[in-house]
């Protein structure tokens, strides 16, 4: 069997990646190893946070007015250190204009899977899971249990880290396991969330609340020693709770868990490459970091957006992946530092450190323009494409 361009996973970037491809009338077909029609394919406890510049890539696509129905804005974002009294505060130049979105990945997961099916430009080949793919100069050859084959031009790899081909293929230039682990839930609470959301840096890790739709919803995503999430798990509910309300403040007044709590350990990788011959790497298949300033899929949707772009100028050739590669790998890296570089820095038990940084966000909070660079940073507003 022959097909131009195969997308491995059904996955949020695997999705996009079709969606963004179709609205360019180029067709796609995507192979997922599950049921996309099972009652749990689209089950998962997290949120996505999404800038204003990934925003714009999903009303180009023609996405964003059924996300919309779904998503919560976040109007500020403060960012605190292990409950010092100065604090960071973000929040657009534009008033009452967000400075991001979170949506749960449950949902936002539905929506794009009933737009892949819908849409006459996608096919999905599911349950269905490859054994090996042999890659040649000019196509990849795609081996499946039952013994048959798909011919493509074009292999994106969007089935994640662990993704065989990603595993066969290409290596890491960075591969770093943080001894942590990220539990995720959602909580309710007494007082409005007004739709601004917390980072509060803990010396094992940042502890961040997320505005849901509902003003009494949040998400939260404690970052933890991967010790102390085990015994955080052994805790009752309201053990749990009590330490949970330590942990906000109790600036949301009374909270109760609302959700079963997920754990996932965290890692980064960054790889060396982003092609080989015509298989390429997109999202997460090419890069994992440190979720804690919720840039994961920002980053993945930025690489679909050159992918597509420098597909439709050039064509799939070796100059459309070179450049691509170009394009990607530097921004893709610099958030990797970033990130790392915020959790040592907040890691630090120190105390004459801890001052430090006490300092640095009075500081930087008194210094409009170094705060607009970093909250434009961070909301996408930097150059990408020409």
């Amino acid at each position: 069997m022959k097909k131009n361009i195969v997308i491995l996973g059904c996955g949020l970037s695997g999705m996009l990646t079709a969606l963004s491809f179709a609205k360019k009338n180029i067709k796609t077909t995507i192979i997922e190893y599950r049921l996309t029609s099972s009652d749990d394919f689209c089950t998962d406890i997290r949120t996505t946070a999404l800038t204003p510049a990934s925003l714009k890539f999903l009303r180009n696509i023609n996405i964003w007015s059924k996300i919309e129905n779904i998503a919560s804005k976040m109007l500020e974002v403060y960012v605190v250190d292990n409950k010092a009294p100065e604090m960071l505060s973000f929040s657009n130049l534009k008033k009452n204009d967000e400075v991001g979105y979170i949506v749960k990945n449950s949902e936002f997961k539905q929506i794009l899977l009933d737009e892949v099916k819908n849409n006459p430009f996608i096919e999905i080949f599911d349950n269905c899971a490859y054994k090996k793919v042999d890659s040649h100069l000019d196509h990849s050859i795609i081996y499946f249990e039952d013994n048959k084959t798909i011919n493509c031009e074009l292999l994106i790899v969007c089935d994640g880290q662990n993704s065989k081909v990603r595993q066969y293929y290409f290596f890491n230039k960075i591969e770093k396991a943080y001894k942590q682990t990220a539990l995720t839930f959602n909580i309710t609470h007494e007082k409005n969330h007004e739709n601004c959301a917390i980072e509060h840096f803990m010396p094992l890790g940042p502890f961040a609340i997320l505005p849901l739709k509902e003003q009494n919803s949040s998400s939260v995503i404690w970052t933890t020693s991967t010790q102390q999430a085990s015994l955080l798990m052994t805790l009752s509910s309201e053990e749990f709770e009590y330490l949970l309300g330590k942990n906000c403040g109790y600036s949301l007044g009374t909270i109760h868990l609302d959700s079963k709590i997920s754990c996932f350990p965290l890692k980064a990788r960054v790889t060396s490459k982003y092609f080989y011959n015509k298989i390429v790497l997109v999202a997460d298949s090419a890069h994992v970091i440190h979720p804690l300033a919720g840039q994961g899929l920002n980053q993945g949707i930025k690489d679909i957006e050159a992918l597509v772009q420098l597909t439709l100028g050039n064509g799939i050739t070796e100059f459309t992946l070179e450049q691509y590669q170009k394009l990607r790998q530097n921004d893709n890296l610099v958030m990797y530092i970033a990130t790392e570089s915020l959790n040592t820095i907040f890691s630090n038990h120190s105390k004459p450190l801890w001052y430090l940084r006490r300092l640095g966000l009075k500081t930087i909070d008194n210094m409009p323009v170094i705060k607009k660079l970093l909250l434009q940073y961070a909301m996408g507003n930097r150059s990408n494409l020409s």
